[in-house]
C-alpha cells in the first residue's frame, strides 16, 4: 500500500494531466472557433462591398453595429476601415481626420490588390478634400492612379477622375479638367454605368465650353442627347441643359429662348434646376423680374445660397440692375467678404477716393436719400474697380500674346532668310557651273553674269544690318532678280535664236510663247532639269509645273522621252536641216 503522502501525490500528478489535456482541448476549439469567426467575418464584409453601390445604407448599417472585437487580423481591420469610410462618403457623411481610414492605409500601403489600394489613396484623399486641404487630397488621388493600370474596379477608377477633375475645375485648369472627365466617362462606360458616364461627358463639355472649344462640347452634348436621353436621369438632363444654355449664348443666341423654355418644362423638380443658370440667362436677355425669380429658387437647390459666392455675384448684377443699389451692395459685400483674395484688396484700395467723395457728398445732401447715395456709389466703385482690374489682365494677357507672337514672326524671320540663303547659294553654284561648264552665246553669258552678281549682293545683305532691314533689302532685291529671271530666259532665246533660227522657229510654230521658247533653249544648251529650276527660281514643283505646260504643247505624253533629250533632238535635226539647206 501507498503512504499518504505518496498517495496525495500521485493524484496531483493525475489531477495535472487531466487540466493539460482539458486546457488543450478548450485551446483547440477556441482556434477552431477564431478561424471559424475570421471567415464568417470575411463573409459580412463580402456582403456590405456586394450592397455598397445598390444600398449603402445597408452597407453602412452592418458595419456600424459589426462587433469591432471580431476583427482579428490586420486585413479583416483595414478591409472594415475602407468599407466604413467608403459607407460614410455614399451616405454623405463626410470624414475630415484620417481616423477611420487609418488601418486600411498601414495594411494596403504594402499589402492587397491594386484595387483595394487604389480605392484606399481616393477616399483618404476625399477625406483632404472634405477638410478643404485640396493640395493633399490631390497628392492621393495622384497616388491612387499608379494602380490605374493593374485594378479592375472600373466604377472607382471613374470616381477618382471625377475627383479630380473637380479640382482642377475650381483652380480653372480647365484642360485637365477636360481631360480626366473623359477619362471619368470611359471607366464609366466601362463598369456600365450609364448615368454616371452621362454625367462625366456634360462635365467635359463644360469645360470644353471654358476652353471656347465650342465644338467639341457641342458635339458631347449631342451624343448625349442623342443617343442617352432616354435613360438619363433628372440631375444629368439639368446639367446637359445648363451646359446647352451657356453654349447657346456664345453659338447661338436665338436658341436660347428654346432651349430654356425645354430646360424647366423637362425638368420639374425645382432642387434639380441649375437656377443660377436660368437667371443669368433671363438677365443677360434683360428679363429682370424673371431674373429675380429664378434667383428666388436659387435655394431650393442650394440650401447654404447665403454662402454661395456663384449666389451673391448673381443676386448682386441682379439687383444693381434693378436699381436696387442697398441689396446690391449687401450681395456684393458678403461676395467680396467671402471670397476675399488679394484682387479685392487691391481694387478696394484703388477705390478709397470715390468711396470718400461720396461721403463728403453725403454730409453736405443731409437728405434722407444718403445711405442709398453711398451705397450706390460703392457699388458703381466697386464695379469700376472690377472693370479695371479685368482691363488690366486683358492688357497684361494681350502683352503675352503680343510677345509671343514677336518670337514667332522674329523665327518666321529668320527661317525665311535661311530658306533663301540655301536657294540663293544653290543657284549661285549653277549659274558658277554653267559659266564654267556650258557653251552658250556671249549675250546669253552675260546674261548669267549679271544674275550671279546680283546673286552675290543679296547674299552678302544677309551678312550686316538688323532683320528688318535684311529683309527688307533681300525682299527688294528678290524683286529685281524676278525681273532679271525673266529677262534672262528672254535674252537666252533671242541669243540662241541669232545661232539657231530653225530650232526657235519651230518652238514657236507649235505655240511656245517666247519665254517658253527661252526656257527650252536652256534644255539645247544641255542644262538639266534640276539646274534649270535652280537658275529659274520657284522651287522643284514651279518647274514641274511649266515643263508639263511645255510637253503638253509640244504633244509628248508621260510615254515620251524627257523633255531634256527631246530639245537636244530637235536642236540637232533642226541645225542639220539648217546645214543642208545653206549647201
Amino acid at each position: 500500500m501507498l503512504s499518504a503522502s505518496a498517495y496525495i501525490c500521485h493524484v496531483r500528478l493525475r489531477l495535472s494531466h487531466i487540466l493539460i489535456r482539458i486546457t488543450a482541448a478548450v485551446l483547440t476549439c477556441c482556434t477552431v472557433l477564431s478561424c471559424a469567426d475570421d471567415s464568417a467575418v470575411m463573409e459580412e464584409l463580402d456582403w456590405a462591398e456586394a450592397v455598397m453601390e445598390e444600398h449603402p445604407d445597408s452597407a453602412l448599417a452592418l458595419l456600424d453595429t459589426l462587433d469591432r472585437s471580431r476583427l482579428t487580423t490586420r486585413e479583416a481591420r483595414a478591409r472594415h476601415a475602407l468599407l466604413y469610410s467608403q459607407a460614410l462618403d455614399k451616405n454623405y457623411i463626410e470624414l475630415t481626420t484620417d481616423s477611420v481610414i487609418s488601418p486600411a492605409v498601414k495594411y494596403y500601403k504594402k499589402h492587397g490588390s491594386p484595387d483595394y489600394r487604389l480605392k484606399t489613396q481616393y477616399y483618404l484623399g476625399c477625406i483632404f478634400n472634405n477638410a478643404g486641404d485640396r493640395e493633399r487630397a490631390m497628392e492621393h488621388y495622384v497616388e491612387a492612379e499608379k494602380y490605374v493600370d493593374r485594378a479592375t474596379d472600373w466604377q472607382a477608377i471613374g470616381r477618382l477622375y471625377s475627383a479630380k477633375r473637380t479640382i482642377y475645375f475650381d483652380i480653372y485648369d480647365f484642360e485637365k479638367s477636360y481631360r480626366d472627365a473623359l477619362l471619368s466617362a470611359e471607366y464609366y462606360s466601362k463598369s456600365g454605368d450609364i448615368p454616371l458616364m452621362v454625367k462625366a461627358m456634360t462635365n467635359a463639355a463644360y469645360c470644353a465650353y471654358f476652353l471656347d472649344n465650342y465644338r467639341t462640347a457641342d458635339s458631347l452634348l449631342n451624343e448625349v442627347r442623342d443617343k442617352y436621353w432616354d435613360t438619363a436621369s433628372i440631375s444629368n438632363k439639368s446639367t446637359y441643359f445648363s451646359s446647352s444654355l451657356y453654349l447657346a449664348v456664345k453659338t447661338d443666341s436665338s436658341a436660347v429662348k428654346g432651349i430654356l423654355n425645354e430646360y424647366l418644362q423637362t425638368v420639374t423638380e425645382p432642387e434639380e434646376i441649375d437656377w443660377s443658370a436660368v437667371a443669368n440667362i433671363y438677365r443677360m436677355s434683360g428679363n429682370l423680374d424673371s431674373a429675380l425669380w429664378a434667383l428666388e429658387h436659387y435655394p431650393l437647390a442650394y440650401p447654404d445660397y447665403e454662402t454661395e459666392p456663384q449666389y451673391l455675384l448673381l443676386s448682386s448684377l441682379i439687383y444693381e440692375e434693378l436699381g436696387q443699389f442697398d441689396k446690391a451692395y449687401a450681395s456684393l459685400k458678403k461676395y467680396s467678404d467671402i471670397v476675399g483674395d488679394e484682387d479685392i484688396d487691391k481694387f478696394e484700395a484703388d477705390t478709397k477716393f470715390i468711396e470718400e467723395r461720396y461721403r463728403h457728398e453725403s454730409e453736405a445732401i443731409r437728405h434722407h436719400n444718403t445711405v442709398i447715395l453711398i451705397i450706390s456709389g460703392s457699388v458703381i466703385a466697386l464695379l469700376l474697380a472690377a472693370i479695371i482690374l479685368s482691363n488690366l489682365r486683358n492688357k497684361a494677357k494681350i502683352a503675352e500674346i503680343t510677345i509671343a507672337h514677336e518670337r514667332q514672326e522674329a523665327e518666321k524671320k529668320q527661317q525665311y532668310l535661311e530658306d533663301i540663303n540655301t536657294r540663293l547659294t544653290e543657284e549661285k553654284d549653277a549659274l558658277t557651273d554653267m559659266l564654267s561648264k556650258v557653251s552658250i552665246p556671249e549675250e546669253a553669258r552675260r546674261s548669267v553674269n549679271d544674275m550671279l552678281t546680283t546673286v552675290t549682293r543679296i547674299l552678302s545683305a544677309k551678312a550686316s544690318g538688323s532683320d528688318s532691314e535684311v529683309i527688307d533689302q533681300v525682299t527688294h532685291k528678290m524683286e529685281q532678280l524676278t525681273e532679271d529671271r525673266n529677262q534672262f530666259v528672254l535674252s537666252v532665246m533671242l541669243s540662241y535664236a541669232t545661232a539657231h533660227p530653225e530650232f526657235t522657229t519651230t518652238l514657236k510654230a507649235r505655240g511656245l510663247s517666247e519665254w517658253e521658247t527661252g526656257y527650252c533653249c536652256l534644255y539645247a544648251m544641255g542644262l538639266r532639269g534640276k539646274d534649270i529650276g535652280n537658275l529659274i527660281g520657284g522651287g522643284s514643283h514651279a518647274h514641274h509645273n511649266r515643263a508639263s505646260a511645255i510637253r503638253a504643247k509640244l504633244g509628248l505624253t508621260e510615254h515620251d522621252t524627257t523633255l531634256g533629250r527631246w530639245l537636244i533632238r530637235l536642236a540637232n535635226e533642226t541645225d542639220h536641216h539648217g546645214q543642208n539647206r545653206a549647201m
